[in-house]
C-alpha cells in the first residue's frame, strides 16, 4: 500500500476513533454527572456543553461573518502567491501530462480575458485550481 493510502487510512481512522472517544468521553460524564442529578438532566447537560462547544469551533474556524469579497481577496492573494512561487518546470510538467487540458484551459481564458477583463482573474483561479 503506497504512502498516500495509508495516510488517509490513518485520517479516517483518527476520525473514527476520535468519534468513539467523544461518545464515551459524553457517556462518562453524563454517568459522572448521574449522582447529582437526574439521568435525563445530566445527559442534557453533556450534550449542552458538547454542543456549546461545537458552536464555538464553528464560530471560530469558519469565520462566518467574514463578508464573501474579503474572501475572494484571500484568496486571489494566496493563488497569486502559489503561482508566483509554482516553478516553469511544474508548469511545464503540467502541459506535457494534459496538452489538450491545457490548451483549452488557455483558450477559455483568452476568451474570458477578453469577454469579462475585470473577472478574468478570478476565473484564471477556478481553472488553476482544477488543473492542479
Amino acid at each position: 500500500m503506497d504512502k498516500a493510502k495509508l495516510r488517509l487510512l490513518a485520517g479516517v481512522s483518527g476520525g473514527v476513533f476520535g468519534f468513539a472517544g467523544i461518545l464515551a468521553l459524553a457517556f462518562a460524564g453524563t454517568m459522572l454527572l448521574s449522582q447529582w442529578m437526574p439521568l435525563w438532566a445530566a445527559g442534557l447537560s453533556i450534550g449542552g456543553i458538547l454542543f456549546l462547544i461545537a458552536a464555538a469551533c464553528v464560530l471560530f474556524f469558519l469565520d462566518i461573518f467574514k463578508s464573501a469579497d474579503e474572501e475572494l481577496d484571500q484568496l486571489e492573494d494566496a493563488t497569486a502567491d502559489m503561482l508566483a512561487d509554482l516553478p516553469f518546470d511544474t508548469i511545464q510538467a503540467i502541459v506535457e501530462k494534459r496538452p489538450l487540458t491545457a490548451v483549452g484551459i488557455a483558450m477559455l481564458a483568452g476568451y474570458a480575458a477578453t469577454n469579462d477583463p475585470d473577472r478574468a482573474v478570478k476565473n484564471a483561479e477556478k481553472l488553476v485550481f482544477g488543473l492542479l
